[in-house]
């Protein structure tokens, strides 16, 4: 028992293991008198990581900042309910029991490193718990029933603490700043610090210094360009509240006011997320509101990924809650069809849906007599469900929904959402709809890809030497057309929020999307002017005659999505590929929902390195990827 309660006390710290066996030998020894065995007589055979200090380190950080959050929310549920729901301050003990918490938050900050990577983190941490007891002091403060003394000094220690919280955040933020010998130091983020301080100076009263305020919202965008999701994630959070903060500002107008409220709303919640869907796609995208979001899905192509976005949309608010202002099913191909029907299987869905976008039997006539289509049109015109279909495009008292198709004579058609998302259609046409129709038993063909693909298709050989390994041959190899009567079906759509667009291409032909490019931006009075897009959608999962360079000419983008696990068909193409990483703007960022064997080449530091571009890929041992816009 001593020798357990010593070993791990150390190890739950981070102790390093051999100061803890260290110690357990003289414990032990100490234990046993004069005449008996001596139990501190260890053997240890050690053999450690070649990275244990950084372990030991990491492991230090975790477990301080676990046990400080721990501290502060216990003294937090002190001073709200104290104990079997009596106010604290009806207790005769208040004080003491506050006093005692108070002591437990300053003993585990302490333990928060003070050098190394993670002592900048920890600077701000400690500083954010002085500013969560100050918080504990001002509800106690203002409780009924607080003697005015005792209210008055709550008071004050309240705003000492918050000046003792923006004292340590300021500090923090120099630390950051100033020369350091630290060969790691960016644990924390800049926009983090300073905005803690431009907040507190709001709460203390004091104006809002112009100079932190810059530098803060240039540290966010430049973190908004990171790698990394998560540190692009907190770069958003960082750009809503210091626009929040600019309302503090009192010579504000009240147009000013609402455009930065608005601007808060806009970088909290807006990102398209590729659900791990085996080859095919999943999309699901939010916008607007972070409290109530505008969501549209495209595609299900997976049973997998109908199950996990059953999972999502049962634990979204009550059963008849609209979830959806869209669902598109782009084209009846299995790889974005064959999670649909057990998605929709559940008569739970009949209102979670605003409206359904597919062209089924109807749309293309009688010559549609693909299997998965016809039962989803079965689905869909089932009276006891009620489900919308094509409901933006069809009028009033028609016996069968309108085809969701490019008109021959106008431009692009634009359709809004609730929220203010703008969806324009670029594909399909008439000409696609009507071959749809016509040949049939080859899109029956095309929803076995064994049958269809294996047989002609071998997966690309590995490479072994980078430096032969060249882009540019690869990017101008001669394509040929895609000739995919079900792809040349699909649904493209621009979707455009609060100045963000991305383009959802599905498996859509590179040339109908160029034709409806040039013509949209036209209508737009930007002729010869590029297409301005946070993301593409790469169509057809990175084929090589999905995305070419005509199609890439007229963009200007510079995130390019892939959404396939690689099998059967062995997406993406290296063709396609070096097109983006070559034509697709100044350091584009390939962003894969896996990383598979095939596409795991694109990360090699030596590529990267020469022809200047980026990836992203789903943390290690997962599948999917959120991507922030």
């Amino acid at each position: 028992m001593p020798f357990v309660e010593r070993l791990y006390q150390g190890q739950l710290w981070g102790e390093h293991p051999l100061v803890s066996l260290y110690a357990v030998r003289l414990h032990l020894h100490s234990c046993m008198g004069p005449d008996t065995h001596d139990w501190a007589s260890l053997v240890v055979y050690e053999a450690f990581p070649s990275n244990l200090a950084d372990q030991l380190e990491e492991l230090r950080y975790w477990q301080a900042r676990r046990a400080q959050e721990g501290a502060l929310r216990r003294i937090e549920a002190l001073v709200a309910e104290g104990d079997g729901g009596t106010p604290l301050r009806a207790m005769p003990d208040a004080r003491d029991r506050y006093e005692a918490g108070l002591r437990d938050v300053e003993a585990m900050s302490a333990r928060l490193p003070t050098e190394g990577p993670y002592a900048l983190e920890c600077a701000g941490l400690r500083a954010a718990g002085q500013k969560r007891i100050a918080q504990a002091a001002f509800q106690m403060a203002v409780a009924r029933g607080v003697p005015d003394g005792e209210s008055d000094r709550l008071l004050a220690e309240c705003i000492n603490r918050l000046e003792s919280a923006r004292a340590g955040y300021w500090s923090a933020t120099k630390s950051f700043l100033g020369p350091s010998l630290e060969p790691v130091r960016r644990k924390a983020n800049l926009h983090w610090l300073l905005g803690q301080v431009l907040s507190l100076d709001v709460v203390l009263g004091r104006p809002l210094d112009a100079a932190l305020l810059t530098a803060a919202r240039l540290a966010a965008e430049i973190d908004l360009e990171s790698p990394r999701d998560e540190e692009r994630a907190w770069a958003c959070v960082s750009l809503s509240e210091l626009a929040l903060l600019r309302l503090a500002e009192p010579n504000m107008t009240t147009a000013e006011r609402a455009r930065h409220a608005e601007e808060s709303i806009a970088n909290a919640s807006r990102f398209i997320e590729m659900l791990p869907a085996d080859n095919g796609d999943c999309l699901w995208i939010e916008y607007g509101d972070p409290s109530r979001p505008g969501r549209i899905l495209i595609d299900c192509g997976a049973v997998s990924a109908a199950r996990t976005v059953a999972s999502r949309i049962e634990s979204i608010g009550a059963p008849s809650e609209r979830v959806f202002e869209l669902f598109v099913l782009t084209h009846i191909d299995a790889d974005h069809i064959n999670g649909v029907l057990p998605l929709f299987g559940h008569p739970s869905l009949n209102a979670r849906f605003e409206d359904i976008w597919f062209n089924g039997w109807h749309q293309v006539s009688q010559f549609l007599g693909v299997k998965q289509g016809e039962d989803f049109s079965k689905l869909l015109e089932d009276p006891a469900r009620s489900l919308p279909w094509n409901r933006a495009v069809t009028l009033k008292g028609e016996k069968y929904p309108a085809p969701m198709v490019l008109p021959s004579d106008k431009p692009p058609p634009t359709f809004e959402l609730p929220g203010g998302l703008r969806l324009t259609l670029l594909s399909p046409g008439a000409d696609q709809l009507k071959r749809l129709g016509r040949e049939w038993r080859q899109v029956l063909l095309q929803l076995e890809p064994g049958k269809a693909m294996l047989g002609r298709k071998r997966p690309p050989p590995p490479v072994t030497d980078f430096a032969k390994f060249d882009l540019e041959t690869l990017a101008r190899k001669a394509g040929t057309k895609d000739t995919s009567v079900a792809n040349g079906s699909s649904i493209a759509l621009l979707a455009e929020f609060d100045e963000h667009a991305i383009l959802l291409t599905g498996d859509a032909h590179a040339d109908v999307l160029a034709k409806s490019i040039t013509a949209l931006q036209q209508a737009r009075g930007r002729k010869n002017e590029k297409l301005k897009l946070d993301a593409l959608k790469l169509s057809h999962h990175g084929s090589v005659n999905g995305t070419t360079g005509e199609l890439l000419a007229l963009l200007d983008c510079q995130r390019y999505l892939v959404s396939s696990n690689g099998n059967i068909f062995y997406h993406p193409d290296r063709e396609a590929m070096a097109r983006v990483i070559l034509d697709g703007g100044k350091r584009p960022t390939l962003c894969f929902n896996y990383r598979s064997p095939l596409n795991e080449l694109w990360d090699a530091p030596e590529l990267k390195a020469r022809y200047d571009y980026r990836t992203e890929y789903p943390p290690e041992g997962q599948a999917g990827l959120r991507v922030p816009l």
